[in-house]
């Protein structure tokens, strides 16, 4: 069974919202880590510390998403493997990222 077309539109998709997501959060984290390394303060060294853990939470759940949908597939659907294992990996690195994005840029229209 190949990928269809709403297969690879999918996994475009996920990765054009992690990219986009992923851009922001680095716009608004830049100025918070020069920040913290030019005057260091508990709200930048929180930030710091969600970003490193915020990550490490991705990668796992990326690699777990990634077993499970490894389990899932079978000989016969090893074809549709190209979409569906990326999509999956990508998935929770997405969320979190547009969760930032939406976090940051809201605390930014505050000020």
């Amino acid at each position: 069974m190949t990928p269809s077309l709403k297969d690879w539109v999918g996994l475009h998709k996920v990765y054009a919202e992690l990219y986009g997501a992923s851009a922001k959060t680095i716009w608004y984290r830049t100025p918070m880590i020069w920040a913290h390394v030019a005057r260091p303060s508990p709200k930048h060294q929180a930030e710091m510390t969600r970003m490193v853990t915020e990550k490490m939470a991705a990668a796992w759940e990326s690699y777990w998403a990634v077993s499970l949908e490894m389990m899932r597939l079978n000989a016969a659907m090893l074809a549709k493997a190209s979409t569906a294992v990326p999509v999956a990996a990508a998935r929770p690195a997405s969320r979190r990222a547009k969760a930032n994005a939406r976090r940051l840029s809201a605390r930014a229209r505050r000020r």
